[in-house]
């Protein structure tokens, strides 16, 4: 499914929430890189699991649908007062029924002031660092964060943002992903490039 918000519309929409979120996805690749490096079809934004609340009390007026994955959603939307069950890790909104979907709400697990990789709670990250903010204002999911959640489907979207974004990433993220991808996906092809010196 496509969604019709740009990563601006994100911003306003959050401007006042009062929560952390961060752009993800390809969007963020190319925050990092301060510029367009492909067409994107959706904008999906990062939040805390802990903050999945406080976002649908904020958006209270939208209707939000549970994600099941492969763009599957529940059979009806999520009540503001229901309790959303700890299986799920998506949610879709949009702002009527009438609408189009405007975006996905990325929910990340967190333990104490770490985030925690929902697919290895191994994988962490100190809250603080991970993301940046663009000149605008506009706050991102830093690249080796984006590329591990990439790295498991690897489609032809996900190869691109690779390529594009490598030579960009610095020592401590070079280091911090390889090993990441090493513990949840140790064949994976991107940990030869991840090996090899970085250009930039």
């Amino acid at each position: 499914m496509k969604v019709n918000y740009s990563p601006e519309q994100v911003a306003a929409q959050f401007r006042n929430c009062g929560r952390r979120w961060w752009i993800a996805g390809g969007w963020a690749i190319d925050y990092y890189l301060g510029k367009v490096t492909r067409e994107h079809e959706d904008v999906d934004v990062a939040i805390l699991k802990s903050d999945e609340k406080a976002f649908r009390s904020y958006m209270q007026d939208w209707e939000i649908w549970p994600g099941l994955g492969d763009n599957k959603l529940e059979d009806k939307p999520i009540r503001i007062d229901e309790a959303l069950s700890e299986e799920r890790g998506v949610l879709w909104c949009r702002p009527s029924p009438a609408d189009e979907w405007a975006f996905e709400l990325l929910l990340n697990p967190t333990k104490g002031s770490e985030w925690v990789f929902k697919r290895d709670e191994r994988i962490r990250k100190p809250l603080d660092r991970l993301g940046s903010v663009t000149d605008d204002g506009i706050p991102y999911l830093n690249p080796e964060i984006v590329l591990l959640f990439k790295a498991k489907n690897n489609r032809e979207k996900d190869q691109q943002d690779f390529e594009t974004v490598i030579p960009m990433l610095g020592e401590d993220a070079r280091r911090w992903l390889r090993h990441s991808i090493q513990i949840v996906h140790p064949d994976h092809p991107w940990l030869t490039a991840l090996c090899s010196t970085p250009t930039a």
